[in-house]
Formats: structure tokens, sequence, C-alpha cells
């Protein structure tokens, strides 16, 4: 049996544990057996590791920096019934649709 199929099937049976909801797909467990056949080649050479280390981390805060900038869609919907309310309320001002592109 492939090493990295049994680790991709690992990695389901931890993520049931603990009860992340998140279900990797074909190509996720794919992409995955791909990411750790290629750190098994480079793992006897230190720098390359650092290399690929530093690599991840930089994709990571990049993720990271990416998501803190979206908003939840809890956000979103309170800032559209927001929003709705001051429609109602008639506290709007009317912009000409020429407007919106200057």
């Amino acid at each position: 049996m492939d090493i990295y199929f049994v680790f991709s099937i690992y990695c389901i049976i931890f993520a049931g544990r603990n009860q992340i909801i998140e279900v990797m797909t074909a190509v996720q467990m794919q992409l995955n057996a791909e990411l750790f056949g290629a750190l098994q080649t480079i793992s006897g050479d230190e720098g390359l590791m650092k290399k690929a280390v530093r690599s991840l981390k930089r994709i990571a805060s990049q993720k990271q920096a990416k998501d803190e900038n979206m908003m939840s869609m809890a956000e979103l919907e309170e800032t559209v019934r927001q929003g709705e309310e001051d429609i109602a309320k008639g506290n709007f001002q009317t912009i000409a649709i020429d407007d919106l592109w200057k």
C-alpha cells in the first residue's frame, strides 16, 4: 500500500476525530501526496528543507492576510440588514448613475 495513500487516509480519520467538517476531496488527497512526496525527495538536504519551509510560511501568511480581509457571512448579513433599515427610514442619499463612474 502506498505510504502517501495511507497518510491521506490518516488525515481524514484525524480530521474526523477533531470534528473538522471539511472533507478532503480526491484532488486534495492527490495534492497532499505530491507535497509529501516532494518533501521526502528533498528531506536529506537541510538547505532545501529550510527553503521549502520559508516558502510555505510565506504562502501561509499571504493566505492568512487574505482571509483576514474577507467579510464573514454574518458581517455581510448585518451590513445588508442595516442598509435595508436605513432605506426604510429614508436615511440615504441618491447618486446619479453617471457619478458612480467618477
